[in-house]
């Protein structure tokens, strides 16, 4: 390791992170899911952060702003998901003395109240669409 060197950003990290270890010990699809994660939620938050400095604060402060961001939990849980194994891999090779994403919380999840049509209602829907030829959809 490079005393000399600046220390690494969380967006430093996981880019390199994203282009040697996780490019090659997970499917093509996922890894582009997890790049597509990090550029556009992950690095806004923690990319600024030196990754020795990362604590499980930042991480939930994270996933609080994506939620209030209007994102759905299963977009949040991803995120935890991606930095969690990005962690580990620097916990495999040392440069962290713990996983701080292991020591945060899933979010709990968001229980959305069923909504039916009343009968008036479907009729008159059945009404609209009648005559389309996709109708029977």
């Amino acid at each position: 390791m490079d005393l000399s060197a600046p220390p690494q950003t969380g967006e430093r990290f996981l880019t390199e992170w994203l282009e040697s270890t996780a490019r090659l010990t997970i499917r093509p699809k996922m890894h582009h899911s997890d790049v597509q994660l990090i550029r556009l939620h992950i690095v806004s938050a923690l990319g600024r952060v030196q990754r020795v400095k990362l604590t499980a604060q930042y991480f939930e402060w994270m996933m609080a702003d994506m939620t209030a961001r209007g994102l759905s939990q299963p977009t949040v849980q991803c995120a935890r998901a991606v930095l969690r194994r990005a962690l580990r891999y620097t916990l495999k090779g040392r440069l962290v003395a713990r996983n701080v994403a292991m020591l945060v919380d899933r979010c709990r999840p968001v229980q959305h109240e069923t909504r039916f049509l009343l009968p008036a209602q479907a009729r008159a829907h059945l009404a609209t669409v009648g005559g389309d030829r996709l109708e029977a959809l």
